[in-house]
């Protein structure tokens, strides 16, 4: 337990210090406080809004449904911080040599890594569930009891834990694999991302094979959502049983079937551990740098560092993937609103139709949410950070600067684009109006090059070159976090007042849309603004070298 605990604060350090400033730390505290006060702000919405829905739950008569929820938000929790960083935290993190020459087991090491992820987990589960669990318990006062109090607390602390090792195994398996090619980080990239696409065509089939012959009944309808749960997930069917029933001997199941697999996954992590780190760090690479540092005369210095750009992202697991996740939830949007969606909401699926205004309105709303999808986290955000201690070649090219920053965002504005037009054929296929289809070809290319340039002009502001691993980057940079605040703020506002003026005011879809488009124009001209601003700013600001 001694080297355990010494680990993990040699872990911790590792990812919460912080480099050097020259001055401004009056700055740096309120802009700490404010991204603070931001976070708690955000930690409040969220439990405001599952309380309130954990509470109608309760009080409709489909409090059934509440365990099951709290089971898919606890395994959600889990996923969200371990998923694309647990290659990462395990295989990319620059103090391996220190750690490895250390009289530590390694199961010890593998642990103190892992714990990061597991605790970010249980954060993200306590935000989700204790509040959803808890407007259950206020709503009904008999729920009140100790082996429901257990179960909230195991389901928060425990279930985040066999998500943990799945994916810290799923991790070391792709990096086993692809640690025999060249480009072996890029195309461990490519694996995850097929890996989270399977999962999440896994989890589609698992909610559409849950339903209930009777629609009019909310107890019947919950009653069948947590029938499913169990039979698919079985943490989820320990948690409904002792929420619903009172069993310890299910909250006891519950214990076991958590720690069971986060133990065996953990042995397994690290019984290779230091096989598969070894075969990671000696990757055959030398070629493959060689023939991107061969001369070609026909490719220009944008394009060259562009290519760049990919190749360092793809590197990166941890920080790409988030935003590969928003772009394929861009097309996959698109594609099943277009082949299911319009047709629901338009009577073609049933004898029931949505009427002609509400209908505008829904198709407004999903080129809402892809553009959404196209901004939540742009890779621009930290990629003046990833350069690291390599950063010094950055800063010394015989370029303009303007050449430099754009190369940084060019390759992610063409994929944008270019998925944008393949979201409007397939709109044009569903038979959308034009008028929305023509507001999904700008209007989430211009959420995604304003909050791209706001998220560069804070990177290039305050660069983080001293990180251990990349996923520092990911889970601890300012500029991801507010181009996450912004894309939410943004979509939250528009879709707040495509509401109210279509709805309440009776605006038609073209006056929406016209309207929408006008933000779409506004928010190009400020994200070129912000990128003019971002090349009057030194790169080093503020930074020691």
């Amino acid at each position: 337990m001694r080297l355990f605990l010494l680990m993990l604060k040699v872990q911790f350090k590792a990812v919460y210090a912080q480099p050097g400033k020259e001055g401004g730390k009056g700055s740096e505290g309120f802009q700490r406080v404010t991204t603070w006060l931001v976070s708690i702000l955000v930690c409040a919405l969220v439990a405001f809004f599952l309380g309130s829905f954990g509470f109608s739950l309760q009080a409709l008569g489909a409090g059934s449904a509440v365990p099951a929820f709290a089971s898919i938000f606890a395994l959600a929790g889990g996923a969200l911080t371990s998923f694309s960083k647990a290659s990462d935290v395990l295989f990319a993190a620059k103090d391996y040599d220190f750690t490895m020459s250390l009289p530590v087991p390694q199961r010890t090491q593998v642990l103190a890594r892992l714990a990061s992820l597991y605790l970010g987990g249980v954060s993200f589960a306590a935000v989700l569930v204790v509040p959803l669990c808890g407007a259950a318990m206020y709503c009904d006062p008999a729920l009140v009891s100790p082996v429901r109090l257990a179960a909230v607390v195991a389901c928060t602390l425990l279930m985040p834990a066999p998500v943990v090792g799945v994916c810290a195994l799923l991790a070391a398996g792709i990096a086993a694999f692809t640690a025999r090619f060249k480009a072996a980080k890029a195309l461990s990239t490519v694996l995850q991302l097929c890996a989270g696409l399977a999962i999440a065509g896994a989890w589609f089939f698992i909610s559409s094979s849950i339903h209930s012959d009777d629609t009019t009944a909310l107890s019947a309808m919950a009653d069948t959502l947590a029938k499913g749960m169990g039979l698919w997930l079985p943490p989820a069917a320990a948690v409904i049983d002792t929420w619903c029933r009172g069993s310890w001997g299910a909250l006891a199941l519950l214990s076991i079937e958590c720690v069971a697999v986060a133990a065996i996954c953990v042995w397994i992590v690290s019984h290779c551990y230091r096989a598969i780190a070894t075969m990671v760090s000696a990757t055959p690479a030398s070629s493959q740098r060689a023939s991107q540092l061969r001369p070609r005369d026909s490719r220009s210095p944008l394009m060259a560092l562009s290519l760049k750009e990919v190749s360092q992202a793809f590197d990166t697991p941890a920080v790409v993937l988030n935003q590969l996740f928003g772009m394929v939830g861009m097309v996959a949007m698109a594609g099943a609103f277009a082949f299911a969606g319009h047709a629901f909401i338009s009577g073609q699926a049933g004898p029931e139709a949505v009427g002609p205004e509400v209908a505008d309105i829904i198709e407004l709303t999903v080129v809402l949410f892809i553009a959404y999808l196209a901004s939540i986290c742009p890779m621009s955000g930290v990629a003046t950070s990833l350069e690291g201690p390599c950063a010094w070649i950055m800063l010394t090219l015989p370029l303009p600067k303007k050449i430099i920053l754009l190369s940084k965002m060019l390759p992610w504005c063409v994929m944008c684009a270019a998925l944008s037009l393949v979201c409007c054929v397939l709109l044009a296929i569903g038979g959308v109006a034009w008028q929305a289809i023509a507001l999904c070809a700008v209007l989430p290319f211009s959420f995604f090059w304003f909050t791209a340039n706001l998220g560069l002009l804070i990177d290039v502001s305050r660069p983080n070159f001293g990180w251990v691993s990349p996923a520092t980057v990911a889970n601890r940079s300012r500029s991801v976090l507010v181009c996450s605040f912004a894309s939410m703020g943004l979509w939250i506002v528009c879709l707040a007042v495509k509401f109210i003026l279509g709805l309440v005011f009776g605006w038609s879809v073209g006056a929406l849309a016209a309207l929408l488009g006008g933000l779409a124009v506004v928010l190009l001209l400020g994200g070129y603004g912000l990128f003019r601003a971002t090349l009057r700013r030194p790169i080093l600001c503020g930074e020691k070298a």
